[in-house]
């Protein structure tokens, strides 16, 4: 499971993307249940900004053809 959360740093200011993440736990039949409890997640981690520029495997999509 992951949660995530927008931090809003201020005005003219980038947001802050954050997220955790826990593994379900299963129960004696195999069903998964949420955690139940604060510290059975990770830390709060921030997400890095980055530009699509950056990667090559990222392409401008192909124009669509009007028939």
């Amino acid at each position: 499971m992951i949660e995530i959360r927008v931090v809003d740093n201020g005005l003219m200011c980038r947001p802050d993307f954050q997220y955790r993440y826990h593994l379900l736990a299963t129960d004696g039949s195999g069903a998964l249940h949420p955690p139940n409890s604060n510290n059975m997640w990770s830390a709060w981690q921030t997400a890095e900004w980055i530009k699509a520029d950056d990667y090559k495997e990222w392409v401008e999509p192909e124009e669509t053809q009007n028939d």
